[in-house]
């Protein structure tokens, strides 16, 4: 069950000052943190979850909070030991750390079956279909029968740095968290019409209210409304 803390402590990261870096334009329209940090928890948990952008160029973004609220739980236990193991690291950097936090709580090495308890790591600025509105890297791992997620968000500009400083949460379904992040659902805006169109990746489709497929594109461009005319909601 979600809790207020994880929804915090989500919040937390997504207002973290990750700094600034001479790689990056931030200070031509701000960093993500800095965007962020204009928002209360009330205002993340108002926005939608994901939205279809029409126009000449149409676009469509998930909402990083309720992607990370939606499929995480935070494990303050792991996450304070994971810190405290830290303290013996001042000069390393983060992914050295976790590597060898993980080596000593016997997790097995990148490289096994990805539904197994190995580390699977990643960073989603390399996933073709990502949607959310913010880069997420981190490493899944298991334990005691449990899935868990070490988790840093991206709050710079430019991706080779500006993350949040590590949390531990549990993830029920890594293949979930994933996927989910790569796909999104919209209504036609019209009460009177019954479409809807679904969007991941390169894969766009319309279907009608009883879900038949009525057209399939690759590109967002071509169904950027429904086929009644009005827009996607």
């Amino acid at each position: 069950m979600i809790t207020k803390t994880t929804e915090a402590i989500i919040y937390g990261m997504l207002t973290e000052n990750t700094g600034g870096s001479i790689l990056d334009s931030g200070s031509a329209y701000g960093r993500h943190w800095e965007r962020n940090q204009k928002k209360t928890l009330e205002d993340f948990r108002a926005e939608p979850e994901a939205t279809f952008t029409g126009g000449k160029w149409p676009e469509v973004s998930k909402s990083t909070f309720w992607h990370l609220v939606n499929h995480l739980e935070a494990d303050e236990g792991l996450t304070a030991a994971f810190h405290k193991f830290a303290e013996d690291y001042p000069d390393d950097g983060w992914m050295f750390i976790q590597d060898e936090w993980l080596n000593k709580l016997g997790v097995p090495e990148e490289g096994g079956e990805f539904y197994s308890d190995a580390r699977w790591e990643f960073n989603s600025y390399n996933f073709d279909g990502w949607l959310l509105d913010q880069t997420l890297q981190g490493v899944f791992f298991g334990l005691g029968g449990n899935g868990y997620l070490i988790l840093q968000v991206h709050g710079g500009c430019d991706v080779r740095g500006g993350y949040t400083k590590p949390q531990v949460f549990e993830v029920s379904e890594k293949d979930g968290f994933i996927f989910d992040a790569e796909q999104a659902y919209f209504l036609c805006s019209s009460l009177e019409c019954g479409n809807s169109v679904s969007v991941r990746g390169y894969e766009v489709e319309v279907t009608d209210e009883y879900g038949n497929l009525l057209e399939s594109f690759t590109n967002l461009e071509d169904a950027k409304t429904c086929t009644c005319g009005n827009d996607w909601k």
